[in-house]
């Protein structure tokens, strides 16, 4: 995404410093999820931290410009969230 002069917003509560060492510079750091979601097109989620386990569908419309979630956990149930764009992935063992 960064190759591609996408905007990227990231927020993960535990790791956002460890984060820093890696990416530096080149992505916008958020303290809140809700300021990570709004204005953005995706929310890709690749972690499965109680803060995301309780995200909600209205969570995402509320925020997100176009609300889409790619849920690389299999967090949720696509049911729940049948009023945006929604895809799930799985990465790593389960």
């Amino acid at each position: 995404l960064l190759k591609y002069n996408v905007e990227i917003k990231v927020h993960d509560p535990k790791a956002l410093e460890k984060a820093k060492k890696i990416l530096g510079d080149r992505v916008i750091y958020c303290r809140t999820i809700e300021e990570c979601l709004t204005g953005s097109d995706l929310c890709i989620l690749g972690t499965e931290w109680v803060e995301y386990k309780e995200l909600k569908q209205e969570t995402l419309k509320k925020y997100m410009r176009r609300p889409a979630l790619l849920d690389c956990r299999r967090l949720y149930d696509p049911e729940e969230f049948k009023e945006i764009r929604f895809s799930a992935i799985g990465l790593g063992p389960r």
